[in-house]
């Protein structure tokens, strides 16, 4: 759980400034592939660890 949280947890605050700076569109897409990436990490973890 801890490191899927450090991971993928993404900061409403950082999602705002990526929507402002890049666009609704790419800010959607990075939050969702941080999103996607810690899980994907975690549930390797988990699974490699038993």
């Amino acid at each position: 759980f801890a490191l899927v949280s450090t991971l993928f947890v993404p900061c409403i605050s950082t999602i705002a400034v990526l929507r402002r700076e890049l666009g609704t569109r790419i800010a959607a897409l990075i939050t969702v592939y941080t999103v996607a990436l810690g899980l994907g990490i975690g549930a390797l973890i988990h699974f490699a660890t038993g």
